[in-house]
């Protein structure tokens, strides 16, 4: 998948975990921030421009990727 794609997939399962409230599909977004943080596509304005991603922002991970940018 390309980086596009990844970040698209993030957003979606980050919407799931928002409607369905389970845990798995946060950490599937997770995942692939954390694969786009590896790859260096993310930036900080895109990661917390993105109001999907709210819900994440409670989550240790989130804070590791948004400190490490």
């Amino acid at each position: 998948m390309t980086n596009k794609e990844n970040f698209e997939a993030a957003v979606i399962f980050s919407k799931i975990g928002t409607i369905d409230q389970d845990e798995k599909y946060k950490s599937i977004s997770l995942d692939f921030l954390e694969l786009l943080n590896l790859r260096k596509f993310l930036t900080k304005r895109k990661l917390i421009n993105e109001p999907a991603f709210l819900v994440l922002h409670k989550d240790p991970r989130w804070d590791r990727i948004n400190k490490s940018l």
